[in-house]
């Protein structure tokens, strides 16, 4: 009796997040996205950018974006790289996805892409910061 009380505590501990490392990696990364936005297009109208550019411009935010939520919470957590960065790039991706759900009333088909690449990319970042390198 003991034994399935030690194994269950176990396992509750294993499937357990660091919910701060989490919410961090999504304000970071939330930040990161728009302000990545604001810097091209502050950039791109003055290279005679086409607007055929855009969705392609905000999957390339939305991935580094994912990839430094994931890459700084998965360094926060120390363990769990992918699932970390996953789960943060889901957050970042609830909450950008809402805002995208508002402001164009719906959704088109480079949303899958673009939640692809983010949940790609957030796994990526969580394994790079937990095994990167460290300062001695």
């Amino acid at each position: 009796m003991e034994n399935a009380t030690a194994i269950e505590k176990k396992e509750r501990r294993v499937l357990r997040l660091p919910l701060k490392a989490l919410l961090i990696g999504g304000a970071i990364g939330v930040a990161a996205f728009f302000a990545l936005l604001v810097i091209f297009a502050a950039i791109l109208p003055n290279l005679g950018a086409k607007t055929a550019w855009l969705p392609y411009i905000a999957i390339f935010a939305g991935g580094v974006s994912a990839f430094v939520s994931g890459y700084l919470a998965a360094k926060g957590a120390g363990a769990k790289g992918m699932l970390v960065g996953i789960g943060c790039a889901g957050l970042e991706l609830l909450i950008i996805g809402a805002v995208v759900f508002i402001a164009a009333k719906g959704f088109a088909l480079a949303t899958v892409f673009f939640a692809a690449t983010m949940l790609c990319c957030g796994g990526a970042g969580g394994v790079f910061g937990v095994h990167g390198r460290t300062q001695d």
